[in-house]
């Protein structure tokens, strides 16, 4: 009977180890995630401007999200930072979290076009 209630002490131990083993790497994916927008945000990339792109029009910008359309905040940092630079220097990892495509749109709806036939990260602006 006393080595019956061991082992079953063990087998709750390992019960409770294989549990908290498994939430403490649940936890540590998702803190990676948070910190992946923090981390695009610390690099800099054409003097700070990607850093200032993604503070202001995070929204507008993020892959896998609908397409929205700047605001007025946004609209006034496009018009100060260097786009061009931004798309032809962007690191190809930060288009997991920026879809270039939107970065385009919120360009044209800023009244800041980017060129046709540029290459803006992986994105080429269509020919008009």
């Amino acid at each position: 009977m006393g080595k019956m209630r061991i082992q079953c002490l063990f087998l709750a131990l390992a019960i409770v180890v294989t549990f908290l083993l498994l939430h403490s790497h649940q936890a540590a994916a998702a803190a990676a995630e948070l910190s992946d927008d923090e981390e695009l945000a610390k690099e800099v990339v054409c003097n700070g401007d990607l850093k200032k792109l993604l503070s202001s029009c995070k929204k507008c910008i993020k892959k896998g999200t609908d397409q929205v359309d700047p605001k007025p905040a946004c609209c006034r940092t496009v018009k100060k930072i260097d786009l061009l630079c931004i798309c032809q220097s962007i690191p190809p990892r930060f288009e997991k979290k920026i879809d270039m495509e939107k970065v385009v749109y919120i360009a044209e709806k800023c009244e800041k076009p980017i060129p046709s036939g540029t290459k803006c990260g992986s994105y080429t602006v269509p020919m008009i």
